[in-house]
C-alpha cells in the first residue's frame, strides 16, 4: 500500500499532468479543493492512494515558509486523516527572490518532509528537446516549446503543448531522466534533485519581476516515481527507473489495444 501527497504550484498544468500519470499507473487520485482543504474526505477507497493539491501559485511559498518539520507533517498541516510517507512540493522556478527561497529548501529534502521538485523554468520543460536558454517570461517560454515540438510533427496544429504532454507523460519523463544523467553527471535520482537546488542559483532576475534569464533549463519531477518502484535507494537508479517506467508503458498499451 502506498500513500502519497503531491503540492503542485499550478491550478491546471501540473495537475492534469500527474493525474495522467497516477491514472496510468493505478493510483486512486484524490484533488482537493485551491485551498488544500481534504477535511471532507472520511473513507478512502484504493491501496495505492495520492492525495493532490493544486496551486494558487502565491501559496507554496507561504507553505514552504510557515510549515515547521519539527513539529508536524505535511498531511496534518492540509488536514488529511491519516500520515503520508511520501511528500512531494512541485514547483517552477519563476522567483525572484532565490537567497530566501535556498535557504527554505534545505527543511525539504526527503520524501518524509516534503521533497522539493524544481522545474526550471516550468513544468512544461519537460516537453523541450533543445533546452535553449530562455530570456523571458516562463509563459512565453511554452509558446516557444509548442512551436518546437511543432517544427518536429509530434502535434497537430490545433493541439495545445499541455495535451501532448499529458498524451505523452512516460516517453517524456523516460528521455528527461536520460538527459539529466547527463546533465548532473550522476546516474542517481535523488543527486538530480539536490544538484538541481544549486543549478537554479545560476538564474539571473532582474528587478522588475517580468524580466527573467533561465540558463539551465531542466525538471526532475519523475522522481515522484522512484519510490513507488522503490528504485531510490538502489545503484544507478536512474536506469533502473527508466526500466521500471517503460514496463509500465507496455503494460499501458496493452490495457489500451
Amino acid at each position: 500500500m502506498i500513500r502519497m501527497l503531491i503540492v503542485v504550484e499550478g491550478e491546471v498544468d501540473e495537475v492534469e499532468i500527474f493525474k495522467k500519470l497516477f491514472s496510468i499507473i493505478g493510483f486512486t487520485v484524490i484533488e482537493s479543493t485551491k485551498n488544500g482543504d481534504f477535511t471532507h474526505i472520511t473513507n478512502v477507497l484504493g491501496d495505492n492512494v495520492v492525495y493532490l493539491i493544486p496551486g494558487p501559485k502565491s501559496k507554496i511559498q507561504s507553505v514552504l515558509e510557515t510549515f515547521d518539520v519539527n513539529t508536524m507533517d505535511l498531511s496534518l498541516f492540509f488536514g488529511i486523516s491519516e500520515t503520508i510517507p511520501l511528500n512531494y512540493i512541485v514547483y517552477d522556478v519563476d522567483i525572484t527572490n532565490y537567497e530566501r527561497f535556498s535557504s527554505i529548501i534545505p527543511n525539504f529534502c526527503t520524501p518524509q518532509e516534503g521533497l522539493v521538485l524544481l522545474s526550471n523554468p516550468c513544468i512544461e520543460v519537460i516537453a523541450d528537446e533543445e533546452y535553449l536558454i530562455h530570456n523571458d517570461k516562463p509563459s512565453l517560454y511554452k509558446g516557444v516549446v509548442r512551436q518546437q515540438v511543432l517544427s518536429k510533427n509530434k502535434m497537430n496544429q490545433n493541439d495545445s503543448l499541455l495535451s501532448y504532454i499529458i498524451n505523452n507523460v512516460l516517453d517524456l519523463f523516460i528521455e528527461q531522466i536520460k538527459r539529466n544523467i547527463v546533465f548532473f553527471s550522476s546516474n542517481d535520482v535523488i543527486d538530480h534533485v539536490l544538484s538541481s537546488y544549486s543549478k537554479i542559483g545560476t538564474n539571473q532576475f532582474s528587478f522588475n519581476p517580468n524580466s527573467y534569464s533561465y540558463t539551465k533549463l531542466f525538471t526532475v519531477i519523475y522522481v515522484v516515481l522512484a519510490d513507488i518502484f522503490d528504485v531510490s535507494r538502489e545503484l544507478d537508479n536512474a536506469e533502473l527507473l527508466i526500466k521500471e517506467i517503460m514496463k509500465v508503458k507496455s503494460t499501458f498499451l496493452k490495457n489500451e489495444s
